[in-house]
């Protein structure tokens, strides 16, 4: 795949996942209830190392500083460097370590995976 349809693609599935993010901080909890039923949200931001991640870090950062994002967990399976960028960027900017998790995914051989990219997983409240 070209260097620009990853982009393009890259950066639709942020702009859908922001969207959502924006949406479901958008409404708030009014009682323990409805609290109960938002346990366990979450959406994926994919990052790459051929192309600017600061706009998605940046996002990242400013919905957990508004308490959009409880948690922010880091996942990689060969970028350890971009993965513990990522990290500390992010660690510098929130003042909360987020955790970094080495994943080795059980797949056939005819599944083809993009091994250098790196994911954040933005835990909603």
């Amino acid at each position: 795949m070209s260097i620009i349809k990853r982009m393009l693609a890259n950066w639709i599935v942020v702009a859908v996942f922001t969207l959502i993010a924006i949406m479901a901080g958008a409404f708030a909890v009014s009682s323990p209830a409805q609290a109960q039923e938002r346990i366990g949200k979450f959406y994926p931001v994919f990052f790459y190392e051929d192309y600017g991640i600061e706009p998605a870090i940046d996002r990242l950062v400013i919905n957990f500083n508004e308490h959009r994002i409880v948690k922010i967990e880091i996942q990689y399976m060969d970028n350890s460097v971009l993965a513990a960028s990522i990290a500390r960027d992010i660690t510098t900017r929130t003042g909360v370590a987020p955790r970094i998790v080495h994943i080795t995914p059980d797949v056939g051989s005819s599944a083809t995976l993009d091994r250098n990219r790196v994911s954040a997983i933005a835990y909603l409240p």
